[in-house]
C-alpha cells in the first residue's frame, strides 16, 4: 500500500509541476516582438489623432525591452528607439525608462496571445490607446 501512496504522490507532484509551469508560460505571453498597429491620442472636445503601423516593441523574458517606433503627426517627427524595463500585474503593464512617451503605466483593455490593447493618459487630458499585434 505504501508503494501506491508514493506512486500517487509522484503523480500528484508531476501534475502540480505541470500546472505551475503552464501558469508561468501564460504570464510570459508578452515576451516577444509586437507590431504597434495603432497609437491614438484623444482629448475631450477635440478630434483624436491616430497613427498606424508605427514600429515594434520587443519584450524580453528578463523584463527588459526595446522600442523601434517612428511616426509623424502634423509635420512633427517622433522617434523612440529607447530601451525600457517592464512589469506586468493584474490589469496593468508598466514600461519604465527615460525620455519616452510610452514609459508609464498602461491599463490592459485586451490581453490576448496575439493582440494587446492598452489605455493610458499623458498626465493631462489626453487619453492614449496603444494596439499591438504579435509577430
Amino acid at each position: 500500500m505504501k508503494t501506491k501512496i508514493t506512486g500517487a504522490g509522484s503523480l500528484l507532484g508531476l501534475i502540480l509541476f505541470i500546472t505551475i509551469a503552464l501558469a508561468g508560460c501564460a504570464g510570459d505571453r508578452l515576451v516577444g516582438t509586437w507590431d504597434v498597429t495603432s497609437f491614438e491620442m484623444q482629448q475631450p472636445g477635440q478630434q483624436g489623432v491616430r497613427v498606424q503601423s508605427i514600429g515594434t516593441i520587443t519584450f524580453n523574458s528578463d523584463q527588459t525591452g526595446t522600442k523601434n517606433i517612428r511616426y509623424s503627426v502634423l509635420d512633427r517627427q517622433f522617434t523612440d528607439t529607447l530601451s525600457f524595463n517592464w512589469s506586468k500585474s493584474e490589469g496593468y503593464i508598466t514600461l519604465e525608462g527615460p525620455g519616452s512617451e510610452f514609459a508609464k503605466a498602461w491599463i490592459v483593455v485586451d490581453d490576448d496571445r496575439t493582440t494587446q490593447r492598452w489605455r493610458s493618459t499623458d498626465g493631462e487630458n489626453t487619453v492614449q490607446l496603444l494596439e499591438l499585434k504579435k509577430r
